[in-house]
């Protein structure tokens, strides 16, 4: 970071205006910023002459894969004119930039999450054949014998080794998402998610077997591992752990966050089928994992939103002007894990504390005002990581009726009790309605354009001091995560507008589950890479899902 250049600079941006004008405004510059950036990936990016430089999910050409099967999936909100679909082969793109060859892949304990690992073009390839098949983009792809049995084996391995390892010379926690098992877990449940059409299913799951059958031991090794790390910081620090379910990230440190720590974790957990989580047995998951994100909560409410990297803090946090705010260590990683937590119907009926709305609003209040890095645009580290996890809550809000409802009174009280900010229920509706998460995402999403690469091929002139990525095209640090950012955020308005269109025609808005333009565009909404599992998703759809477990 240059040395003139600050953390972030203070958010002088005003919240958008969620009304039909603004959104079919906002919806057209998106659309036209994610023509321009595939524009760029295609003139930028080609496929490796060697497999094995195709590189990991963060930061490699895999990622770009990924980035651009999305938005084949995503077409009908990303395009101006729909019925120009076929001279936008995103898909096609994307299968073109895979090699052909299967990839050497040394797998080794605690770091073979394809995210950041030699797995990421095994799992990558593993996908493009669903999506060849689901999409009919018709490459006629089949699952390479070497890829299967790669993958198989690094799932089996993942639920052998135990909570930390040794690796470079360093003891390391294995169960991060961004190198260890949680990252694994994702993985397995994507491709599952992928496997909903029966020939798809059929090309798929016999190959992969193994591992589907592995995926119980993957989050028992899990939880175990969580369960016995709390114990041995307790060990190591001499007393009590503060949380019942701790994982390591550097020696006896324990990150909090969505990329290396807890946070992170957990999401993945609560992304599991509930037969996953041992619910109904004696050895419940559920409450742990409870009892850990009330902990979380805690935490992010002591330090006024923000979230420490670390437990205990690394010397390094103690010599900042300011925490760290970002995807893979500080608040957003708080959202992240509410928004999966807000989402599991189940577990929010069984577990929910006002403590965990708290934590939201105020984590929500530090992204909107400390948000805006300087890093740039990007994921990991930048404007759109931070901004993405409020806008499942968008949802959340818009379309779950009962869940505004839902122990309003409550979380009045609470937040009187606190802050002293809330007043009446109408100020608390203003401070958590689908509105509010909305127009804070926008304009972060707009700013994002004015970031490198982008801004520099396009010739933007940035409003700040952005840096530029060390990885200009990748997902994690660069323009394809940008590109994701762009087309979920479209998803989203496009079924907002949707709505609105049925509400001003006079219809009950009952009669959205029978539309079929609003059931498309909320069947787009596909969430943060590597932290919601990617897949074809409806509202509806998910709470069949929900029946079904119950």
């Amino acid at each position: 970071m240059s040395s003139t250049r600050p953390q972030f600079y203070a958010n002088t941006l005003p919240p958008a205006e969620i009304n039909k004008a603004s959104l079919e405004s906002t919806l057209q510059e998106l659309q036209l910023a994610i023509k321009n950036g595939v524009d760029i990936i295609r003139n930028f990016s080609q496929r490796p002459t060697d497999a094995s430089s195709h590189g990991n999910i963060y930061s490699g050409i895999s990622g770009i894969v990924f980035a651009l099967l999305r938005l084949e999936r995503q077409k009908a909100s990303i395009l101006e004119n729909e019925l120009d679909s076929s001279d936008h082969r995103f898909g096609e793109l994307a299968l073109d930039l895979i090699p052909p060859a299967p990839t050497e892949v040394t797998l080794v304990d605690g770091r073979n999450s394809p995210i950041a690992s030699a797995l990421g073009p095994v799992f990558t390839r593993i996908l493009a054949v669903c999506e060849d098949q689901n999409l009919r983009l018709g490459r006629r792809l089949s699952i390479i014998q070497e890829d299967a049995a790669t993958f198989n084996q690094a799932i089996e391995t993942s639920t052998q080794h135990g909570n930390v390892i040794s690796f470079n010379g360093h003891k390391v926690g294995g169960d991060e998402i961004f190198f260890g098992r949680a990252g694994l877990l994702w993985a397995i449940l994507t491709i599952e998610r992928h496997c909903y059409e029966e020939q798809t299913a059929k090309a798929v799951k016999p190959l992969l077997a193994p591992a589907f059958q592995a995926m119980p031991r993957l989050v028992d090794a899990i939880i175990s591992a969580g369960k016995q790390s709390a114990q041995d910081f307790e060990i190591q620090h001499g007393k009590k752990a503060p949380l019942p379910l701790m994982w390591p990230w550097l020696g006896e440190h324990y990150a909090l966050g969505a990329v290396h720590g807890i946070s992170g974790i957990l999401t993945m957990l609560l992304s599991c089928d509930l037969s996953l989580l041992r619910v109904g047995e004696t050895n419940d998951y559920l409450t742990l994992i409870a009892d850990t994100v009330n902990g979380l909560c805690q935490i992010c409410i002591e330090n006024n939103g923000h979230f420490p990297m670390s437990i205990p803090p690394l010397p390094s946090s103690e010599q900042r002007s300011s925490p760290l705010l970002q995807l893979c260590h500080g608040a957003p990683g708080i959202v992240i894990l509410l928004g999966a937590v807000y989402q599991n119907k189940f577990f929010l009926d069984s577990f929910w504390k006002p403590e965990w709305q708290i934590a939201l609003r105020l984590s929500t209040e530090r992204i909107w005002e400390e948000g805006l890095l300087s890093k740039g645009g990007n994921l990991c580290h930048g404007l759109t990581g931070n901004i993405w996890p409020l806008l499942p809550f968008h949802r959340i809000y818009e379309y779950n009726s009962n869940f505004q409802m839902q122990g309003e009174q409550l979380r009045l009280a609470e937040l009187k009790k606190t802050e002293g900010k809330a007043t009446t229920i109408e100020d608390t509706k203003e401070l958590f309605s689908s509105d509010f998460f909305l127009s804070r995402v926008l304009p972060f999403m707009l700013l994002a354009r004015e970031t490198p690469p982008y801004s520099e091929v396009i010739g933007i002139k940035p409003s700040f001091d952005f840096r530029a990525p060390d990885r200009p095209y990748s997902l994690g640090e660069g323009l394809a995560g940008k590109l994701c950012a762009w087309a979920e955020t479209c998803t989203v308005i496009k079924a907002r507008l949707e709505k609105m269109k049925l509400q001003e025609s006079g219809n009950d808005i009952s009669d959205l589950e029978q539309d079929e333009n609003y059931q498309k565009y909320l069947s787009q909404h596909l969430g943060l890479p590597l932290f919601e599992v990617n897949g074809p998703t409806t509202y509806a759809f998910q709470l069949c899902l929900d029946r079904a477990t119950h």
